[in-house]
This record gives C-alpha cells, sequence and structure tokens, in this order.
C-alpha cells in the first residue's frame, strides 16, 4: 500500500508550531482559506476544494486537531453524501466528534468575543490564557515557551470567524456513518479530561482516551497521535 500524503488542520488559534514534528515527518499544514462561508460545511468544502487542487484530498490522511477535526468531518461527510472522492482516514485529535460537544460555556465566549477588540484579544493570548492553559494541559517549560509563541502569532480577525462557525457546527450520526461507508477510516485520540472538548461518549467506539487533563496531545502524546495516523494509513473504516 502506498504511503498516502498526511495533511494537518490545526485548532482555533493554532499554527503549525503545534503540528511540527509531524510536518518534520513530511506532513502538510495547508494555509487555511478566508472563513467567509455562511457555516462550517460550506467552510469545509472551500478547504477541501484548496485540498484537492493541491492533490492533498484523495487518498490523504487528514488529521484535525481540535476545530480542525470539525473541519475535517464536515468535509469528508459532504463528500460522501456527494460521492465524492474520499481521504483515507481522518485522525481526530482533541476534536469534537458530534454537535453536542460544543458546549454553552464556548458559545458563550464566541459571543462575547464579538464584542472585544482584537488587540486585546491577541494581549490576552499572549500574556495571560498561554501560560494557565499550558499548565492546565500538563506541558513542560519548552512546551509552554512554544506555547507562548504560538499565542503571539494568533491571527485575531481568523480566529474569532473560525470560532464563530466552530460554534454553529452540525454534525450527526448520520454524517459520520456516511463517511465510513464511503471506505475512510475514522480514528481519534482524545483525554479523558479535556479542558476544551468534553470527551467523546463511551458508546463512540474506537477513541483511544488517554487518562487525565489535557489538550494539546500533538505535543503531550505524540505517539499516541502517531499510532493513530498509521492505523488510518493501512486500513479502511468497515460499515457501522
Amino acid at each position: 500500500m502506498s504511503n498516502p500524503p498526511i495533511v494537518c488542520l490545526p485548532g482555533l488559534g493554532a499554527n503549525a508550531r503545534l503540528l511540527a514534528a509531524l510536518v518534520e515527518q513530511g506532513a502538510t499544514v495547508p494555509a487555511w482559506p478566508e472563513p467567509s462561508a455562511p457555516d462550517l460545511a460550506a467552510y469545509a468544502a472551500r478547504v477541501r476544494d484548496n485540498l484537492i487542487a493541491q492533490s492533498l484530498w484523495h487518498d490523504a490522511v487528514i488529521v484535525g486537531f481540535s476545530f480542525g477535526g470539525q473541519v475535517a468531518l464536515s468535509a469528508a461527510a459532504r463528500a460522501a453524501n456527494r460521492g465524492l472522492p474520499m481521504p483515507r482516514g481522518i485522525v481526530l485529535v482533541s476534536a469534537p466528534r458530534r454537535s453536542a460537544a460544543i458546549v454553552a460555556r464556548f458559545r458563550r465566549q464566541v459571543l462575547l468575543s464579538r464584542a472585544l477588540p482584537a488587540p486585546l484579544i491577541g494581549w490576552a493570548a499572549a500574556h495571560l490564557v498561554a501560560d494557565r492553559f499550558g499548565k492546565a494541559c500538563g506541558l513542560d517549560e519548552p512546551q509552554r515557551r512554544e506555547l507562548r509563541a504560538m499565542a503571539g502569532e494568533l491571527d485575531v480577525p481568523l480566529f474569532k470567524r473560525q470560532a464563530q462557525l466552530a460554534a454553529r457546527w452540525h454534525f450527526t450520526d448520520a454524517d459520520e456513518r456516511a463517511i465510513r461507508d464511503a471506505g475512510t477510516a475514522i480514528e481519534h485520540v482524545h483525554a479523558e479530561r479535556d479542558p476544551v472538548i468534553p470527551a467523546p461518549p463511551s458508546d463512540i467506539a474506537g477513541v483511544v482516551r488517554v487518562p487525565g487533563r489535557a489538550h494539546l496531545l500533538t505535543w503531550t502524546h505524540a505517539g499516541l497521535v502517531d499510532d493513530a495516523i498509521e492505523r488510518a494509513r493501512v486500513s479502511r473504516a468497515t460499515s457501522a
């Protein structure tokens, strides 16, 4: 079996720093398109079209971190429901699996952020949120420095528009069945006490559940992410 391209879609406020180990192994982190779409499904379709243009969609393994996982699932569901070419696999890392995982607190934070000036959000991300979040996720000091650097690079307008799309995300059991029935594997790695995205319900099979509190698993549990990518690379999903 040939080696498929590995494509990484980062989360809200994240960038290629969070995926550096995968990039060193040959993965691609594409640029996000401008999020002017009316909803996340339409935005994900734009992302998919961009990947197709770069030969990074069909038979690829798409690694979606947090918000990137929402985009990957929505893009694949839309393609599956329309009989279009599919990726070989999707690897979800700290990502929601259903719309119900988008908790009310996050929706309130998104509403609040719309009223805040971009410089204030950028300053808070770099000087307040990064350190607190790094400690909550159990990062070591080098990882915390990298998190602070990533927060200092935050594209606030992009972040705010993507967050609005994420808060209105709609994804169902039927969408996942369509993806699996189209032959695309879905792997998932998630911390049991993720401080951002609740762990998937126990009735959702195939989730590698990391004990404890964590979110930035590409840094703290890189081996588990690598294993999930390998499983997606060599297997195809069976019908649910």
